[in-house]
């Protein structure tokens, strides 16, 4: 296995892990614009079965192709887990997480 020292520490797209950090930062900050504004349903981001933000969900308001994107890709986190589990594929879940910034990237760069 070759490491590359210099694309470790450059911070760009080219950087994989810099690149999944950088859509969490995005996400982070859209999320805190989101309480700061008082949208409904954010003060517990963090969804479970009885989140009020799941309870009002309403999905036709989804229509931009990346919209519809992101959320396809977004569940398909299980089934990745559960092959990587299966065929001890761990690179699975990093090559998932690359492609889930990948979408939401383009999500969030198309955003109006």
């Amino acid at each position: 296995m070759d490491f590359d020292i210099d694309l470790a520490t450059k911070q760009s797209d080219d950087n994989p892990v810099f690149y999944v950090q950088y859509a969490n930062a995005r996400i982070c900050s859209v999320l805190r614009k989101a309480q700061e504004a008082k949208v409904g349903g954010l003060e517990d981001w963090r969804i479970g079965e009885k989140s009020e933000i799941l309870q009002s969900f309403n999905p036709s308001v989804l229509v931009h192709p990346r919209e519809i994107s992101l959320i396809k890709k977004s569940s398909d986190l299980p089934l990745e887990v559960r092959r990587a589990a299966e065929d001890y594929g761990v690179h699975r879940l990093t090559t998932y997480a690359i492609e889930l910034a990948r979408t939401y990237h383009h999500f969030y760069d198309h955003a109006g």
